[in-house]
């Protein structure tokens, strides 16, 4: 509680086939379930889980910021557990890797649709021998592409479009030429061209990944230390290209793909078929089960214990049902309440 906001890192039990969901003392109780309870409570209306008791975090990876590397890492060992995260640093234990919250949710669902209709319109044959990208500044790195870009027009267009919260870095980006205030592009016209560079976030590149993959164009994946669940059937040279974590090899890799196009054109089809065939909506669905249904079967938790805890504390929420709980909630006035779900964003 003393590293993380209680809203990032959240604790829940899976009793009877219901969610519980633990809330702080003085912690507003959100009405609406986050994409990744949503997810959770579909699987439990397609296939009963045994109990669990399980901890979350929503953040972007573990360690993110000025957490340390073992800020999850309790003294004693008996107390340690497990935490399930949407991504991590490479060989960090006990940290287990579920999809993220957009990749369970409505978002991916609507995303593969949009890409595989770009993709019947844009054949490897009528892409253009160019590299384009455009996202956010959640890291240097990515303002370094942008003038790479600058530098070399020919060979990439690459673009941030989303503003930044401080005034005057927003001003230098604008005056640098790297910040573009057109912030949406048509997938279509992304999937025109034949290189998509894939930058490292706050950690890894959640969901971009997956879209590069389905693509049918060649991903540029930077080399960066975050991992995320699909990762480890995914090879350089048969799935995407690699680049430097410094990206300072971009334009001879762009310069190398123009010249092996056969061989980009055969690791770009790798890249889809693989999306295709474990990347899915579905496919996201029944790994999330089976990481649940595994960790069940794995638990030592006292199975009466819990269910007499969660009785006894009221922080222990049963969130199965919100429209229950929120007439339960506005009625006795015990809790701050929320219409919004947090930890999505």
């Amino acid at each position: 509680k003393k590293s993380f906001q209680c809203n990032e890192i959240i604790r829940y039990r899976i009793i009877n086939n219901e969610l519980f969901r633990y809330f702080n003392d003085g912690e507003t109780i959100s009405l609406k379930d986050s994409s990744l309870e949503k997810a959770i409570k579909t699987l439990l209306l397609l296939e009963p889980i045994e109990d669990l008791d399980i901890i979350i975090s929503h953040q972007d990876g573990i360690p993110i910021g000025g957490q340390s590397e073992k800020f999850y890492i309790t003294e004693k060992k008996e107390m340690q557990a497990p935490i399930l995260c949407y991504a991590k640093k490479r060989d960090f234990l006990l940290v287990i890797l579920i999809p993220d919250w957009r990749s369970v949710s409505r978002w991916w669902v609507k995303e593969i649709k949009c890409v595989l209709k770009a993709i019947k319109k844009n054949s490897w044959k009528s892409k253009k021998n160019y590299a384009f990208w455009r996202g956010s500044l959640t890291n240097g790195i990515r303002s370094k592409l942008c003038k790479l870009a600058l530098q070399y027009p020919n060979h990439l267009y690459a673009k941030l479009n989303a503003k930044v919260e401080n005034a005057d870095l927003q001003t230098k980006l604008e005056q640098e030429g790297i910040y573009c205030s057109k912030g949406w592009y048509p997938m279509k016209k992304i999937l025109e061209n034949k290189y998509l560079p894939l930058m490292d976030g706050v950690m890894s590149a959640a969901p971009a990944f997956q879209s590069r993959l389905l693509s049918n164009s060649l991903t540029l994946k930077q080399d960066f230390p975050g991992v995320q669940w699909f990762f480890k059937p995914l090879k350089p040279y048969v799935h995407y290209v690699p680049l430097k974590h410094d990206i300072s090899d971009l334009i001879e890799k762009i310069e190398w793909a123009k010249e092996n196009d056969d061989l980009c054109k055969e690791i770009s089809k790798n890249a889809s078929d693989f999306a295709l065939n474990n990347l899915m909506f579905e496919d996201v669905y029944l790994y999330f089960y089976l990481v649940l249904k595994k960790y069940s079967s794995l638990s030592l938790i006292n199975r009466e214990e819990i269910k007499k805890d969660v009785k006894n504390d009221l922080n222990w929420i049963n969130i199965q049902y919100r429209e229950k709980l929120k007439k339960k909630l506005l009625k006795n006035s015990l809790r701050k309440v929320c219409n919004f779900a947090a930890p999505d964003f």
